[in-house]
């Protein structure tokens, strides 16, 4: 009875990996690249991820605006033979939010040479004129002593 029982769970929890990057893709098909996200960084962790899911993973990370994360994904995928070129349009927006501009250029330029979709033509000229800029003061003001939340 035991190893009947432990066959069961071993059989049950080997179903759940394998539907886990169906269960991923579906997400991601159907726009829930949060849930999506959060389900291949799990499989991630145990099983290399097809290039495809690999892929998806990344650009669930870009969609839901967490570049930090995104960015080391980004850089495999472009030095992946054959890659889109919309994937170093992705680099470089992930690249220009971290504030690495000399490698957003890059991704920039290369998907400029490759492909005509975006026009990242500010997005080059923003990378080239935004480490000149100089940080400016933040001036906070506060509410007076007598004005309340509530009116008089």
């Amino acid at each position: 009875m035991k190893i009947t029982s432990v066959l069961i769970a071993i059989l049950v929890c080997g179903n759940l990996w394998s539907q886990s990057l169906e269960e991923a893709q579906s997400h991601f098909e159907r726009y829930e690249y949060a849930l999506a996200a959060k389900i291949y960084k799990q499989y991630a962790k145990t099983n290399p991820l097809p290039l495809e899911d690999y892929k998806r993973f990344g650009y669930s990370y870009f969609i839901i605006g967490e570049y930090q994360n995104c960015l080391p994904i980004s850089d495999s995928i472009i030095n992946t033979p054959d890659v889109e070129p919309f994937f170093y349009y992705m680099n470089g927006e992930v690249n220009m939010g971290e504030r690495n501009y000399e490698k957003a250029s890059q991704s920039y330029e290369t998907y400029q040479s490759l492909d005509n979709e975006f026009d990242v033509s500010v997005q080059l000229a923003s990378c080239k004129m935004i480490p000149s800029w100089e940080a400016e003061t933040y001036v906070h003001f506060s509410r007076f002593g007598v004005d309340t939340t509530k009116a008089d």
